[in-house]
């Protein structure tokens, strides 16, 4: 009895060692542990959603104020900002083709995914890509600013956000109207807007709080166009790649930030309006078409339509 209560005790603990002999916490920007992990545990480990509602996540991000200049070899070039950029190797293979012309700077909400895209650049060992543990919402005015100051923002991108298909939880997706004003007010005409998902309702949500502020303007007018068969950076992220293999459309939006009266524009009553407005519905029948014809897929399209009409 007593070997099966010591066995019992020591097996997690072995197990544990031999998969995290480093357990050394590092506490982030945001007061949330991780702690340094084996290759073979840091996609177990990654949480797939995070509530940026939290309270913990609400304090603004702690950094110098040079830190563009200390991450970056030329600052003065300008910058891709992807916001929510899971594990980073999105943004490697960007900064590695652009290397000299152009900065890459991932901002993800999950600090451990930023562990694991920090790890990816070591070995990489691009000059142009950084990446921060951060909550957009909270910190991008301060983190554009600061950019600004030294060097301009060529390009913000979206892609593929976290859906959150709930009703109650859409007011923790990442574009809302106040992320949108930001953008707008702290970034220079010409700056590119670029948003992809392939969940219809998110890109149609998405491309609505970008076209209803005076700030921006798309590059295509036609309600119907996704740009579906095109993406202008060339270059795939991996949920890309897999909705593709599953010949899931993706949709995509390729906005330009125009010159607007920034005094002038009543801010608080636009972004009040915008997130009162009702985007149109997605009936039955698109849902089931931006799904896979595979029966897991097809699954997924019933549980969120069933979710859907129960709210």
């Amino acid at each position: 009895m007593w070997a099966v209560v010591f066995m019992w005790i020591l097996l997690p603990a072995r197990r544990a060692g031999a998969l995290a002999p480093s357990l050394a916490p590092s506490i982030h920007s945001h007061g949330a542990c991780s702690r340094q992990f084996t290759r073979s545990t840091l996609c177990y480990n990654l949480r797939q959603h995070v509530n940026p509602l939290a309270s913990y996540l609400q304090r603004p991000i702690d950094l110098p104020d040079t830190w563009v200049e200390d991450r970056f070899e030329d600052p003065t070039l300008p910058f891709h900002i992807d916001l929510g950029c899971a594990k980073g190797r999105f943004c490697i293979a960007l900064g590695e083709r652009e290397a000299g012309k152009v900065n890459v700077l991932g901002l993800e909400l999950r600090a451990l995914a930023v562990d694991i895209a920090k790890r990816h650049l070591e070995r990489s060992g691009a000059k142009n890509v950084a990446f921060l543990a951060s909550n957009v919402n909270v910190d991008l005015e301060r983190i554009l600013r600061d950019i600004e100051k030294v060097g301009s923002v060529g390009r913000v991108a979206v892609q593929f956000p976290d859906p959150m298909f709930k009703k109650r939880h859409r007011k923790r997706r990442i574009v809302q109207p106040p992320l949108v004003d930001v953008i707008a007010r702290c970034t220079q005409p010409g700056t590119e807007i670029f948003i992809q998902t392939d969940v219809f309702d998110v890109a149609e949500e998405m491309r609505h709080f970008f076209r209803s502020h005076p700030g921006f303007e798309d590059t295509h007018e036609d309600n119907s166009d996704w740009m579906s068969h095109f993406n202008p950076l060339d270059l795939h992220t991996e949920r890309e790649l897999g909705a593709m293999s599953r010949s899931m459309p993706v949709y995509r939006s390729l906005l330009h930030r125009v010159e607007y009266d920034k005094l002038g524009f009543p801010m608080e009553d636009w972004i009040r309006t915008a997130s009162n407005e009702s985007v149109r519905t997605v009936s039955h029948s698109e849902r089931t078409q931006v799904v896979s014809p595979n029966s897991k897929y097809r699954y997924l399209a019933e549980k969120f339509r069933a979710q859907s009409d129960g709210e």
